[in-house]
């Protein structure tokens, strides 16, 4: 029943999305205000942590009936760096803090679930849904664009500055165009070695809406997003790789530098000294003990700093709390430099076995998600932004799997039968992304 219902699960999650943002719409567009209100926010958000809880109790089902767990050390120093954090936090008198924090690595779930449930048939379910909801997301951005109250400023033809639709801010709505981009071009390479066309519209389309969200974050990873898919897939002769790729490499740096020019925005750049500003005065207010290990779980999450200003006095330790802005700072403080060393090496770890066999599984997408998704930490906290954190755990999971050729639900696929199950899948999977364009 498990290897029916947690995939179903995952999809109802990801189906959803819109709704968990759009409060945010409602408010921008100042329509239904009624409807807009603290009470109902946290009802819709918790349903995803209703889903996770009853995918847990699913799996732990199955591990007590014998499912195997994922083999792999540095998974587990992290998990297990995780809860000695929440039992520390948790006997320092403050256990609601140390629950808010373990709340908000409840993703790393999606690993185990990504590797003891998921196939590339269930992938290509996550990407249609993907592209529905990012189609979704394009016309709310422009809906947003022409109604919505103008938080930003304006732009030249008087219309509402860096849109975001029904996501809560214009990066994490940059980000999530970034994640859908390496999904489905990620999935299309992994199966006929090349991108379709719908993926190319997506192409320009998600980089229209990046530019107009004006958010540097998401331009960078963008960039990063074309980076990986011209030193893997792009099929040019090694000597004009070797000629053109040290000029690709410098792409981030100079989108960089010139983020007021590309963003529109001549403030951007105290967004990125705030970020790093945190940072410092982090490690300036604490100890070698609380860098090594963090000041407590939950402290640095951005999940307490909202929990502290829908209830001031209810939660103890709420004079240590802050706003990281950036995953690296909230780990950090939360549970330390070693576990943040330990994860930028899993992350290393993996992008090296999927570089390995780049059109294995789900390698291709692994390709894309891991560099964009460790930029996209430099400027917010990753782990908390649904869905991007269960799609990033997810692919973690399937590149541990380390199964050859297609995954399918009877198993691997051979190479003789792989051609027919391609062809049909290319069928089905473009008709459907025409079906969400067209509606």
């Amino acid at each position: 029943m498990s290897k029916k219902l947690i995939p179903c699960l995952l999809y109802i999650g990801l189906i959803l999305t819109p709704i968990f943002g759009f409060q945010e719409f409602l408010k921008v567009c100042n329509v239904f205000s009624g409807l807009v209100n603290s009470e109902v926010e946290i009802i819709i958000k918790s349903i995803k942590d209703f889903l996770l809880v009853i995918i847990f109790l699913l799996f732990l089902k199955d591990v007590l009936s014998g499912y195997k767990l994922v083999n792999n050390l540095l998974v587990w120093l992290m998990i297990a760096i995780i809860f000695v954090s929440f039992f520390i936090t948790s006997l320092d008198g403050k256990p609601f803090l140390a629950i808010i924090g373990l709340r908000s690595f409840s993703p790393f779930l999606m690993i185990f679930i990504a590797y003891n449930y998921l196939d590339m048939d269930m992938i290509g379910k996550i990407v249609k849904i993907l592209s529905f909801v990012l189609v979704l997301g394009f016309c709310a951005a422009f809906a947003h664009a022409f109604l919505g109250y103008p938080i930003e400023g304006t732009t030249y033809f008087g219309l509402a500055a860096r849109p975001f639709g029904i996501f809560f801010h214009p990066w994490s709505f940059a980000t999530f165009i970034c994640f859908v981009l390496c999904f489905r071009v990620g999935f299309d390479i992994s199966l006929y070695k090349r991108a379709t066309k719908g993926s190319l519209i997506l192409i320009v389309l998600s980089t229209l809406f990046i530019f107009l969200a004006g958010s540097g974050t998401g331009l960078l990873t963008l960039s990063v997003f074309f980076i990986s898919y011209f030193f893997f897939f792009c099929r040019l002769r090694p000597y004009i790789k070797a000629v053109v790729m040290p000029i690709l490499l410098l792409i981030p740096l100079f989108a960089f530098a010139n983020l007021q020019l590309l963003t529109g925005r001549s403030n951007i750049y105290i967004s990125v000294k705030t970020r790093i500003d945190i940072l410092v005065d982090f490690i300036n207010s604490a100890g070698i003990k609380e860098i090594a290990i963090g000041k407590g779980l939950g402290i640095g999450s951005n999940a307490a700093v909202t929990f502290l200003r829908l209830n001031p006095v209810g939660l103890k330790g709420a004079n240590m709390l802050f706003t990281s802005d950036s995953l690296y700072t909230s780990l950090i403080a939360q549970v330390g430099i070693f576990f943040v060393i330990i994860f930028i090496l899993f992350n290393v770890f993996l992008f090296i076995t999927a570089a390995q066999s780049k059109y294995q599984g789900a390698n291709a997408i692994a390709l894309f998600v891991i560099p964009v998704a460790m930029v996209a930490s430099l400027g917010n906290s990753l782990i908390e932004f649904f869905p991007v954190n269960w799609l990033l755990f997810i692919v973690y999971g399937l590149v541990l799997r380390k199964q050859p050729g297609l995954l399918t639900r009877q198993g691997v696929v051979s190479e003789s039968q792989d051609s027919s199950v391609t062809g049909y899948r290319k069928r089905t999977y473009e008709h459907s992304f025409c079906i969400a364009i067209l509606g």
